[in-house]
């Protein structure tokens, strides 16, 4: 099942709410259709407005690996942010992720949402080269030693799992992880647990510079060196954790 969640990115609802075909949820669903997918129920919560619902683009267990063809589109964004405009009410909040969010989801899984003739299909944006995982220059070795330096060690993702995503959760490892170079060898990392049955990834950069933002570190600050180090690597500050799992 594809799930979604975010801010009403429509300032009035679809005029096409509760009509039929044309109902922009119901097109949705059509669109997913075709890769055996469709849209979440919305919990009774959200609808009475006791709880926020927020859509974002994610693949459960039990979805089918294609499902990014369907949905990774700019066309199938719009359907979702209509939808999300057809629940407009005093005190609800449903709401879809940010374009740039959806984007960087599915470019993650390798689909161009702006350009869905160069989906290659389970193949990253920015791919790790596979064939230097568990050599000498495997890019997870690269994320570890930058850990280290803040007095940390990466955590590889459990066994079993299917999905989830990387970001920084941990207030002594933020000033290593939140900057680019550390951001694009983790995304290479996570290339090195990638199979056609999962979706290990890297949270998308503005989540991830909010993760940092929250931690205290401003993404993109210098981060420190072998001779300024936080904490000395023999005293470990905690692991990076893999979040987010579906």
């Amino acid at each position: 099942m594809v799930q979604f969640f975010s801010v009403n990115v429509y300032g009035q609802m679809d005029p096409n709410c509760g009509n039929g075909i044309n109902d922009p949820c119901n097109r949705a669903n059509a669109t997913l259709l075709p890769c055996n997918g469709q849209l979440p129920p919305i919990p009774p919560a959200a609808l009475s407005g006791a709880e926020p619902f927020k859509f974002t683009l994610t693949v459960g267990k039990t979805a089918p690996l294609g499902i990014y063809k369907c949905a990774c589109t700019a066309k199938f964004y719009d359907l979702v942010a209509g939808c999300v405009s057809c629940y407009q009410g005093p005190g609800i909040d449903i709401t879809v992720v940010s374009f740039e969010t959806f984007s960087n989801i599915c470019l993650n899984e390798g689909y161009d949402v702006n350009d869905p003739s160069k989906a290659p299909g389970k193949t990253p944006a920015t791919p790790a080269p596979k064939k230097d995982c568990n050599t000498p220059n495997d890019p997870c070795k690269a994320v570890n030693e930058t850990l280290t330096i803040c007095g940390g060690e990466f955590s590889p993702p459990p066994k079993l799992t299917n999905s989830g995503s990387y970001s920084p959760n941990d207030p002594k490892l933020a000033p290593c992880m939140c900057n680019d170079k550390f951001y694009e060898q983790l995304k290479s990392c996570t290339m090195c647990f990638a199979t056609p049955t999962n979706s290990i990834t890297v949270a998308p950069l503005d989540k991830f510079k909010e993760e940092c933002n929250k931690l205290g570190v401003t993404y993109g600050a210098p981060p420190p060196n072998d001779g300024s180090s936080l904490m000395p690597p023999s005293n470990k500050a905690g692991t990076d954790k893999f979040l987010s799992i579906d």
